[in-house]
């Protein structure tokens, strides 16, 4: 982790791929999250071409209570948006 700066060194293949996704994405990432830089977020959202960025108050981990509703709208939305009924 230290060496390559992160998890993501420089092209690293998810971001390629990530060009490739046909379905919707979203990060969630908290902005006091001190292990994983928010730059790997942004990259990948960047990347997808249906991303969307979340950032919360929250850190590192998915129990903080900012990160819990992030992923509880995210999934929310994303059920509206696929789950429709046939």
């Amino acid at each position: 982790y230290v060496v390559e700066r992160g998890f993501f060194p420089a092209n690293f293949a998810l971001l390629e791929e990530a060009r490739n996704f046909g379905f919707p994405l979203r990060i969630v990432h908290g902005r006091k999250d001190c292990v994983c830089p928010m730059k790997n977020a942004k990259d990948l959202a960047a990347a997808a071409p249906d991303a969307d960025l979340l950032l919360t108050d929250g850190g590192h981990s998915q129990w903080d209570s900012a990160n819990i509703d992030a992923f509880v709208s995210a999934t929310d939305e994303l059920c509206a948006q696929l789950c429709q009924p046939a």
